[in-house]
């Protein structure tokens, strides 16, 4: 099979790596293209070309693989791409961005595109000028009744699929890790703000005092820089680890957060739904109030695991917290490999066209 891989954002690795990388072990023709064509939100503008083919480079030097085809496309490389794109000709296109808002143009999209979903995204399948994916595959086994409409499956989590592979930890100090929650910057929430940064400067002085490693992932949101900021930009104390960029494999959003002993939510992050399956200690510390709205819609389900700092126990709670280890082993997650049944899946389609084909011949 070819197969190609459209990569428009940071936020796309997650689910695109594990199958790139079990795609290259089973020595499919794979290519990797990395997107940055946009004119707003640009998660990519701080990537070159030469730093994802060191990444990849060195990754498949480490897993004893072919490195893949891979190319960096920039707004104005349209005709590179089609000229690239009709030499390799792909059977398959993987996608998870199929209806962007901002985008000066979209790749081809003449092969079977197997579509990534987000969550309840269902309306970027209507009315989509793009592309009419081949099929859907669900995030989650319960988003199909976002998706009635639509030919989906649920193959598996592909999140968990980065825990395979997942090195054992260095040391035995107690870890802590946080995903970055960014700051809105505007004159509603100046005197909020002011209240986040005194917290964030407590409680990393509370944690370091315990002499707790702090792991910080930031918020890649892109350029231009809007009205945000990293709370890091503001902090007296920094974290002792803080990863800027999530070019990595396995993502730190699932291989940090599991090496981690607990893990904090400031305020309201979705990261929190992929955290919560491999670290059994995922906390929302909860400090905003105009946040109050995203709590109550998404996150009251877990009200157990939500400490409220304006409370009058909460650094207790937090104490309490730090004491905690993660209970997850990944050798008793379900580790389904779901991106081997998404190419059995691609391998099937293509076997039963060559049958079909064959018959016709027959006839």
């Amino acid at each position: 099979m070819k197969l190609a891989f459209y990569i428009f954002g940071t936020t796309n690795f997650q689910d695109m790596f594990p199958i790139i990388f079990s795609s290259i072990r089973d020595e499919e023709a794979c290519w990797v293209c990395f997107f940055d064509i946009f004119n707003a939100k640009r998660q990519l503008y701080n990537y070159s070309e030469e730093e994802v083919k060191v990444f990849f480079e060195e990754k498949c030097k480490e897993l004893n693989l072919k490195v893949p085809k891979i190319n960096f496309y920039r707004h104005n490389d349209q005709e590179k791409l089609n000229r690239d794109y009709q030499s390799f000709s792909p059977d398959f296109i993987f996608a998870q961005e199929i209806k962007p808002k901002s985008t000066y143009w979209y790749p081809p999209t003449k092969a079977k595109v197997i579509h990534l979903a987000w969550w309840d995204e269902s309306h970027h399948l209507k009315d989509n000028k793009h592309l009419k994916p081949h099929i859907s595959i669900l995030k989650q086994k319960e988003d199909k009744r976002f998706y009635q409409k639509y030919h989906t499956r649920y193959f598996g989590d592909l999140r968990l699929e980065h825990l395979k592979y997942s090195k054992a930890s260095v040391g035995n100090k107690k870890r802590c890790f946080i995903p970055e929650t960014y700051m809105r910057i505007n004159q509603d929430y100046a005197e909020i703000n002011k209240e986040l940064i005194s917290f964030y400067n407590q409680l990393f002085k509370f944690l370091k005092n315990k002499d707790i490693e702090i792991v910080w992932k930031k918020r890649e949101k892109g350029f231009p820089k809007g009205k945000w900021a990293s709370p890091l930009d503001f902090t007296d104390t920094q974290p002792d680890k803080v990863i800027e960029k999530d070019l990595i494999f396995p993502s730190s959003l699932v291989d940090e957060a599991y090496q981690a002993d607990f893990c904090f939510i400031v305020d309201d992050s979705f990261a929190y739904f992929d955290i919560i399956n491999v670290n059994s200690n995922c906390y929302i510390l909860y400090v905003n109030k105009k946040r109050k709205y995203k709590i109550d819609e998404f996150f009251l389900e877990y009200k157990n695991k939500i400490i409220e700092i304006n409370a009058k126990d909460s650094w207790k709670k937090i104490e309490e917290v730090c004491n905690l280890k993660n209970n997850f082993k990944k050798e008793n997650l379900v580790l389904d490999n779901p991106s081997n049944k998404i190419l059995k899946y691609c391998r099937e389609i293509i076997k039963n066209e060559k049958n079909s084909s064959n018959t016709d011949k027959d006839k």
